[in-house]
C-alpha cells in the first residue's frame, strides 16, 4: 500500500494513538460521539476518515490544518505526550507505602444478667 493511506484503523491502534483501553474507546462511542467500530474478519476497525474527523472537532489541539499522519513535527509531538502519559500511568516505580495498621477496637462484652 505505498503512497496511499490507510483506509482503517485497528483497536490496538486506537488504543496506542491515545493512550488509553478498548474500554474507553467504547465509552467514548457511547458518549462523546466516536464513531463506531464494525468487525472485519474477526478485528474490530474504525474508518480512518471518521476517526480523523472526530478529532479535528474533538482533539482540534492534534491538528493544525492538516492530518497528524502527514505533519511530522505534530506526529513527533503526539508520540511524546503518548509516552508522557504512559510514564504517568506507570507511575515513578517506587514501591508504594504500606498502609498503616488498622487499630484494633475492642468490643464491650456483653454480661447476661444472673
Amino acid at each position: 500500500m505505498v503512497g496511499k493511506k490507510k483506509q482503517t484503523m485497528t483497536s490496538e491502534e486506537l488504543c496506542e494513538r491515545y493512550g488509553v483501553t478498548l474500554r474507553t474507546i467504547h465509552h467514548m462511542e457511547r458518549k462523546k460521539g466516536f464513531p463506531l467500530g464494525s468487525i472485519f474478519s474477526k478485528a474490530l476497525v474504525w474508518s480512518h476518515e471518521k476517526v480523523m474527523a472526530w478529532e479535528r472537532e474533538h482533539m482540534p489541539h492534534l491538528h493544525a490544518g492538516a492530518d497528524i499522519d502527514e505533519n511530522p513535527e505534530q506526529l513527533a509531538e503526539w508520540e511524546k505526550h503518548a509516552r508522557m502519559r504512559a510514564l504517568d500511568r506507570e507511575g515513578t516505580g517506587e514501591a508504594e507505602p504500606e498502609p498503616p495498621p488498622k487499630k484494633k477496637t475492642k468490643r464491650s462484652r456483653s454480661r447476661k444478667p444472673k
